[in-house]
């Protein structure tokens, strides 16, 4: 399992940064993404929801929140 912090970046950062994971990654794999910027925390979930990427979300103290992306 992987995992990406982008806590420290703002928007499209982090959605840059997943989708450049996921041209890479090759299935079975996992990802734990953590974001804390406003937009990200909405875009990334809708684009995963978008493609049909199966993900779970956990949100973290500190107004962070963290993705675990499933690639079958």
């Amino acid at each position: 399992m992987t995992t990406l912090d982008c806590r420290d970046l703002s928007c499209p950062m982090p959605l840059i940064n997943l989708r450049q994971w996921l041209a890479k990654a090759h299935p079975p794999a996992q990802l734990t993404l953590l974001v804390s910027d406003l937009g990200s925390k909405q875009d990334i979930p809708r684009y995963l929801m978008k493609h049909g990427i199966p993900f779970e979300r956990e949100e973290l103290p500190r107004a962070a929140l963290s993705l675990v992306i499933f690639l079958a």
